[in-house]
């Protein structure tokens, strides 16, 4: 018997999620519905089947095809017309004649024995059998009506109650003799139950019903649709889920779940789900292929639409999110709630219960939804960040973005033009750096590939081939789960403002300058780098540093292949750890750099070595441990780098950040240096006239090698300095100045920080002499407040006699800036 599969409805109750995807192909446990009705099809013996589509046709046919994949056989008669449901089967009548057949809705969800069914209708000799199910709420359906033997006497189309006499509904399956289509004219449109069916029960034709024993549901609205979803999950629907069962938890190939993560059944995961520590996932909850939860999330009676992406800390309760949603760290989506397809939910961002949010939406970090978003998209106001763009890695920052991107920076250039292209360790900077590359050559320009080179190294190479640009692709510092990439100049300096838009006007534009066939650029692999690199060391640094024994903690980063060279030409005794490169297992956040210090510093006193290093950031930041074991880093690093400057150099030009204490400009001063305050930017810090900077993080600048933060060279330069003065760390350490700081965030939901900045202005004038925010003077002391580029979040560095007086200069300007935010709330 073959079987016509009705495939062209809109599912209109079910937007947003059938906007861009008919109903039939709307995932129930991972699977579309109308491939779990082939699925149970075939296992009952049926073959052949004809499709009718109407709504997103086409991508009916590309999922299924001619069906050979799904082990049956599948055609799709063309519908010049909307012939209605009965007028597209006669449409299709030269493929149905000889015998009867079946008919079933692609959109509903059941597990009916359709044999069980078809031997009811050859039993009654029945010209037509529908087939029915009893249901609680007849009201949205066709009531029938049957006698004692099933044989249909009245039908009634979506009645009030005074006309419901049965609790039996038409489910719009059929089983149809070929004899019922030669009642029907060509090209005209019919339906079945308001034309056919009445015309054959008052002319007593034998038309019966089939009360199924099974399940089926309409799946007309987003609550039916998340029952649907427990109701297999549940076993309640004897479907068949893919992949492998356990305990209530199925998975689909190639997931992988930490050892510390929960999955409370029933969970149903696609294939290469990943779940990671920490995260619960369930009850009933089905998560598509290729989707991730990260760290400490919570997803729970909830479906999940494949690639879509939960950072960690979300919750997502009792909701739909579509294919490619973007749901960040500590974004919550209520009950009922639906995301459509590619929205991406921000940092914090909470979307209330019963909201829908049509498809590519963007939801601003922090920001409450309180109401269905159906117009309008909030593109990103600025591509760029303070460093370069940054995204999520293979999530926001994907091979599609970063061809974008480096066809948007290679259009600025003449064709021929070469620019180099360099990478960290991580293989998604290796992914993302060959996307670029491809999208480069396309726009005309050659490429210069270093591949994967320390940090220092690419940056010196950048600066002194003569290129038109370079790209840098690495993961953000003090975030593993983020790729960024950062473009320069001709200099190897990172571009300037005026660059960065120009960029993004291309990019969003996508206006690239694609070359002839003729005109596509070539590629090259630099050569001697690192030699290079090492011979400029070697001119800046030629003391010989003998008799030193240094720990290195090289953090699972190229540095370990290239600092032992420099180490070896000063003649310094060094002893490694974490040599290999594995980005997966490099030191990030405060905590893991913590660890790494500590270990450090045992390794430093157990080992008698002179000092230790700690590499962070493939080497473009560092923090020392003294003979001692003590730890150096932040301001103290920043002083001790500082005075040996000023040893070596006396009366150099410093620039220290914007944040930074005034007793530091004053301790400087009195040293003989010239200071400059500027803004705590990677441009205020690196820029041509200056001689030295630190961020107070262990980055530092040094005019001798003008590029970026160098560690190598730091370290190659301060270490011979050292072993000349023959002292120990610890005693320059002893006779530094403590400097008391203190640091505070507040987070802004509502009202612009433009306006914050105009009111803290007009309560504290300010002097025009300051490089970047708004400076408040309290009783206490003074703090700093800055604006996130980026974030929508003020910083706070406060500074006075005492770290008691700073913590509590910094907790009243956090109070004034609240209490301003308060009331510009509407």
């Amino acid at each position: 018997m073959k079987v016509v599969i009705m495939a062209g409805g809109e599912g209109s109750r079910l937007r947003p999620l059938t906007s861009q995807r008919p109903k039939p192909l709307v995932p129930v446990a991972t699977v579309p519905i109308m491939e779990h009705l082939v699925g149970l099809l075939r296992e009952q013996g049926f073959q052949e089947f004809l499709v009718t589509t109407s709504y997103l046709a086409g991508e009916i046919q590309s999922h299924f095809g001619t069906g050979r994949d799904f082990g049956v056989s599948i055609s799709y008669p063309e519908e010049p017309m909307p012939l209605g449901t009965a007028g597209a089967i006669k449409n299709a009548s030269a493929e149905l004649s000889g015998a009867p057949f079946l008919i079933v809705s692609g959109d509903a969800l059941t597990d009916c024995d359709f044999t069980e069914a078809v031997r009811f209708h050859e039993s009654r000799n029945a010209m037509v059998t529908l087939i029915l199910k009893r249901v609680s709420d007849p009201l949205e359906f066709g009531v029938v009506v049957t006698d004692e033997d099933g044989r249909v006497k009245r039908l009634v189309e979506k009645p009030d109650w005074s006309e419901v006499q049965t609790d039996t509904v038409n489910t719009g399956m059929y089983i149809i003799d070929p004899r019922v289509l030669e009642l029907m004219e060509a090209g005209t449109g019919y339906d079945w139950s308001m034309d056919i069916f009445p015309r054959l029960i008052a002319e007593s034709e034998p038309v019966y019903g089939f009360v199924m024993p099974g399940f089926w549901c309409d799946v007309g609205s987003l609550s039916q649709y998340r029952e649907a979803q427990e109701k297999v999950m549940s076993g309640v629907v004897q479907l068949r889920i893919p992949g492998a069962h356990k305990g209530g938890v199925s998975l689909g190939h190639g997931c992988q779940i930490d050892e510390q993560a929960d999955l409370i059944p029933p969970v149903v995961l696609g294939e290469n789900v990943k779940v990671k520590r920490g995260a619960r996932v369930g009850p009933y909850t089905a998560l598509g292929a290729n989707c991730i939860v990260e760290e400490f999330a919570v997803v729970e009676r909830s479906v999940v639409w494949e690639n879509t992406y939960v950072g960690s800390e979300a919750q997502i309760r009792s909701a739909v999110l579509g294919a490619k949603v973007i749901a960040k760290r500590n974004v919550s989506v209520m009950e009922d709630a639906v995301v459509g397809d590619r929205c991406l939910l921000d940092l914090g961002a909470v979307v209330r219960p019963r909201v829908k949010i049509w498809l590519d939406k963007v939801v601003e970090r922090g920001a409450t939804v309180t109401m269905s978003m159906v117009w309008g998209h909030r593109w990103q106001a600025s591509l760029f960040r303070d460093i370069g763009v940054a995204g999520i890695s293979n999530i926001e920052m994907t091979p599609e973005v970063a061809s974008r991107l480096a066809g948007a920076f290679g259009s600025l250039f003449p064709l021929g033009s070469t620019v180099v292209a360099a990478r960290d360790t991580a293989r998604s900077s290796r992914m993302l750096k060959r996307a670029m590359i491809s999208s480069l050559v396309s726009v005309g320009c050659n490429v210069l590939d270093l591949r994967g080179v320390p940090l220092p190294v690419a940056r010196y190479t950048m600066s002194q081939v003569g290129a038109a640009g370079s790209v840098l692709v690495r993961k953000q510092p003090g975030n593993r789960r983020m790729s960024l990439v950062e473009l320069f100049d001709s200099r190897g300096k990172q571009i300037k403002k005026g660059t960065e838009r120009k960029v993004e006007a291309r990019y969003f534009r996508e206006d690239f300058n694609r070359a002839d066939a003729e005109d596509i650029g070539l590629i090259d692999y630099a050569q001697g780098a690192v030699e290079s690199y090492l011979e400029a060391i070697s001119a800046q640094t030629n003391m010989p540093s003998a008799g030193l024994r240094v720990a290195c903690d090289y953090a699972h980063s190229s540095v370990g292949a290239l600092f032992p060279s420099i180490a070896a030409n000063l003649g310094i005794d060094t002893v490694g750890f974490h040599g290999h490169p594995d980005s997966r297992r490099t030191p990030n956040t405060a905590s893991e750099i913590e660890a790494h210090l500590q270990e450090l510093s045992h390794s430093v006193r157990h080992l008698n070595c002179d000092l230790g290093i700690l590499f962070l950031h493939e080497g473009e930041r560092f923090a020392l441990v003294d003979d001692q074991g003590a730890i150096v880093d932040g301001l103290m690093l920043f002083a001790l780098m500082a005075k040996a400057r000023l040893a070596a150099s006396p009366e150099s030009s410093i620039a220290i950040p914007s944040f930074f204490p005034s007793s530091v400009a004053q301790w400087l001063e009195s040293l003989g240096a010239r200071v400059e305050r500027v803004p705590n930017t990677a441009r205020g810090l690196q820029h041509a006239d200056i001689g030295f900077s630190g961020d107070g993080r262990g980055g530092f600048f040094f005019g001798e090698m003008p590029t970026s933060f160098d560690a190598c060279f730091a370290t190659a330069w301060l270490l011979p300095l050292l072993r000349a003065a023959d002292r120990p760390v610890s005693q320059y350490r002893a006779d530094l100045p403590e400097f008391a700081m203190a640091y505070d965030a507040v987070t802004i939901h509502g009202p612009e920080k433009g306006g914050v900045l105009r009111e803290l202005t007009e309560q504290f004038p300010q002097d025009s002499s300051e490089p970047e925010g708004v400076r408040i003077q309290l009783s206490r002391g003074t703090a700093l407040v800055t604006p996130d580029s980026f974030e929508p979040m003020f910083h706070v560095h406060a500074e006075g006699q005492t770290n008691f007086d700073c913590e509590e200069v910094a907790e009243e300007a956090v109070r004034i800036i609240q209490s301003i935010i308060a009331r510009s709330k509407p």
